[in-house]
């Protein structure tokens, strides 16, 4: 699966075409599919389709490419803010646990 969204950015955008800008950071279709396999492998072993993972924000770039990762191993991604009152936090941890619906 990792393999089909690279190649599209790369057919779509060329190699050095900018796949991601944020934070001040450019990121070509060719670095941006790299990141994204480099996260695909190392997690693979640990990250099985449907598992819930929590994903803080405010990284950059390393967000969108942890994103973009755990969903080519069919993991539900959470988006977290670390600002986030910890109330909210302990609920979304909280219900991160449940099943999700099928």
């Amino acid at each position: 699966m990792v393999s089909d969204l690279g190649n599209r950015i790369l057919e779509e955008q060329g190699q050095t075409a900018a796949a991601l800008e944020c934070g001040g950071t450019r990121l070509s279709a060719q670095a941006f599919r790299r990141g994204v396999e480099e996260r695909h492998q190392r997690w693979s072993a640990a990250v099985q389709p449907g598992d819930t993972v929590l994903v803080f924000t405010g990284r950059a770039e390393a967000f969108w490419l942890d994103l973009v990762a755990l969903w080519t191993l069919g993991a539900v991604a959470v988006p977290l803010s670390a600002s986030l009152p910890s109330s909210h936090l302990e609920t979304v941890l909280r219900r991160a646990q449940q099943p999700v619906p099928g």
